[in-house]
């Protein structure tokens, strides 16, 4: 029976996830559509039903800081909001820089292999991160502040920021509480667009940051039945040019068992 149930899961979620992609390379986000798949989904990762013991979480990963190449604008902004201070935000993205970059010059506030040989720490990567758990072994950043800040980090190859598809908890902390509230309403929206969320906000977009969807998606498609549940996040990299349309980046099963 169990062999029958998990079958049973594995062919739905494949049979999700191959609509999901085909919708993804074939549709237009930003329009409404009245396609069952289309007509309900988002990609702020809020889960919506696909099928009666399947839901899916799309997530635009442009929301998420880029972590891999060092430290930015937006990730200074989001220690500030956190209450940090200011000596220790220099220290986090200094060291950051000094982690990415290839030379063994340390910064005023950074740290470099001399550092962490010291210390007993990992060495620096001298390039770009491989993950996100990786910020955890910089200086000056901590298991606590770590676990406060994961899920508003990416390491996947989404070069532009866009605060219009930010995760809620990182809207409300970038954006004034009233104003964050309005966005989070209002672009379930398909029209909420690049204009009127500079409206509502008085941003602009600025190098690195651009108000449009991006094109590396992570997705969660999770079957659920009164005796299992197994799901799987994949990250999807979506081309319109090449001999690749998509590429999977990651892949990862959980089971569980009732």
């Amino acid at each position: 029976m169990r062999m029958q149930e998990y079958t049973e899961a594995m062919t739905q979620l494949a049979s999700a996830e191959s609509d999901i992609i085909f919708a993804l390379l074939t549709s237009d986000r930003t329009q409404e559509s009245s396609d069952r798949l289309q007509g309900r989904w988002n990609f702020y990762n809020r889960p919506f039903q696909y099928s009666e013991r399947v839901t899916i979480r799309i997530e635009d990963l442009s929301g998420r800081i880029n972590i891999a190449f060092g430290p930015s604008d937006q990730l200074a902004n989001l220690l500030t909001a956190l209450g940090l201070e200011q000596g220790r935000i220099q220290l986090v993205l200094q060291s950051l820089a000094d982690w990415v970059d290839a030379d063994t010059l340390t910064r005023l506030n950074g740290a470099e292999a001399d550092y962490y040989q010291e210390t007993g720490g990992l060495l620096p990567r001298n390039g770009a991160l491989q993950s996100v758990e990786e910020l955890v072994h910089v200086r000056g950043v901590g298991q606590p502040l770590m676990d406060s800040i994961r899920e508003f980090l990416t390491v996947q190859p989404s070069p532009n920021f866009n605060l219009m598809g930010a995760p809620d908890e990182l809207l409300r902390l970038l954006l004034d509480q009233s104003v964050a509230e309005q966005v989070i309403q209002n672009r379930l929206n398909p029209q909420f667009d690049a204009n009127r969320f500079t409206d509502l906000t008085g941003l602009q977009e600025s190098e690195g940051q651009y108000f449009y969807p991006g094109n590396v998606l992570s997705v969660t498609t999770r079957y659920q039945s009164d005796s299992a549940q197994l799901s799987q996040t994949f990250v999807v990299l979506l081309s319109a040019k090449g001999a690749e349309p998509i590429s999977i980046l990651s892949r990862r099963w959980n089971q569980e068992q009732k």
